[in-house]
């Protein structure tokens, strides 16, 4: 952080305020899109009907929702927010642009306002994920042969439906993340026998500085990445003196 801290003093008035300013734009539209979702789940659990006597739709709550409202909401908690940075702590467009400060290095994120924010953020995104797709695992699953339809569609574009392809391209951002959070845990799960296949039969050897060195009969030395960067020649001495701290010994 001495480093950051460093740069950050040597800064120019013109490159600070640039920063604050796309801390706070950042920071505007994130809470701005927070502010959105909560008011279009709002809408949709609110139990509103549209002129045809039904629920609205998520196309029907998405034409009504407000945002220009939104727009100024976000950007004047944005100001707020980053007025009392050392109060509330760094915002996520502060940490992202300027870094997280030294206070807040060691803090988990239920420690911080940033981080509820965030929690907060991904669980308001997946239930209006949910809502705007309008996702039904059974369907989702089965009724594959509807691509074709896309594909002809896109085949054949038309001006006049462009305010409902502005709404399916909402939709189709949010079926993204739906996609992404199902196979989060898919890939979770896969990730410990992929890693075990890779490092099977693996050995540890010890070098005399106390360093590891793993090796794998399958392929070449596998040396730490430190040393591959030195060069060859670092490498060739390292060999060396494994072999010399094994007696000589080779594989």
């Amino acid at each position: 952080m001495s480093g950051q801290g460093t740069d950050a003093a040597s800064s120019t008035p013109w490159e600070k305020n640039l920063a604050r300013l796309q801390a706070i734009v950042v920071d505007a539209v994130l809470i701005g899109i927070a502010l959105l979702m909560v008011e279009f789940l709002a809408l949709a659990f609110s139990g509103r009907r549209g002129p045809t006597g039904l629920l609205l739709s998520a196309e029907q709550i998405l034409d009504l929702l407000h945002y220009a409202w939104a727009a100024l909401g976000g950007l004047a908690l944005a100001l707020l927010w980053n007025m009392f940075h050392r109060q509330l702590g760094a915002s996520p467009g502060r940490a992202w642009v300027r870094g997280i400060p030294e206070s807040e290095e060691g803090l988990e994120w239920t420690q911080t306002l940033r981080g509820w924010f965030g929690a907060v953020f991904i669980e308001l995104t997946f239930f209006t994920g949910w809502l705007i797709t309008e996702l039904d695992l059974v369907t989702f699953l089965t009724k594959f042969g509807k691509a074709a339809d896309i594909i002809r569609g896109l085949m054949n574009p038309s001006a006049t439906v462009l305010h409902e392809g502005l709404v399916l391209l909402v939709q189709t951002v949010f079926l993204a993340f739906m996609a992404t959070a199902f196979a989060i845990p898919v890939a979770f799960v896969l990730a410990f026998p992929s890693a075990r296949n890779l490092t099977r039969s693996t050995s540890i050897a010890h070098t005399p500085s106390g360093s590891s060195v793993q090796s794998s009969p399958a392929g070449p030395p596998a040396f730490p990445f430190s040393r591959l960067i030195r060069g060859p020649r670092s490498r060739y001495r390292a060999g060396n003196r494994l072999d010399h701290r094994s007696g000589g010994s080779t594989t």
